[in-house]
């Protein structure tokens, strides 16, 4: 599997509410706190979305998914790169673990 970013509607997320339960799309990777994608694995099946928060971006430590925030590089939804890799099977949601990398989902 390989599908690039913006074919699975992803968009940076912001202003992130101090109690972690709102936030709202932005168009600024500089802005962004986190990323939210539709998971690559189950689309047309569960259709659930992936929200990762970003590391040092000032994400409260209440917001969900937590504790885990991940280092974001990059300059758009194009050529975003995140570490370590996302893994949603211990929420079981799902089994997709994979990476962002370059913009590229695997």
């Amino acid at each position: 599997m390989n599908i690039r970013l913006r074919a699975l509607n992803a968009g940076f997320v912001g202003d992130c509410s101090p109690d972690g339960n709102s936030h709202l799309l932005c168009e600024d990777f500089n802005l962004a706190q986190g990323i939210i994608f539709d998971c690559p694995i189950c689309l047309g099946e569960k259709n659930h979305s992936i929200l990762v928060w970003f590391k040092d971006r000032g994400v409260p430590d209440a917001a969900e998914p937590k504790p885990d925030r991940w280092q974001a590089t990059g300059t758009s939804l194009d050529d975003l790169t995140l570490t370590p890799s996302i893994d949603c099977s211990p929420s079981k949601v799902c089994t997709y673990h994979g990476f962002i990398t370059n913009g590229n989902v695997t």
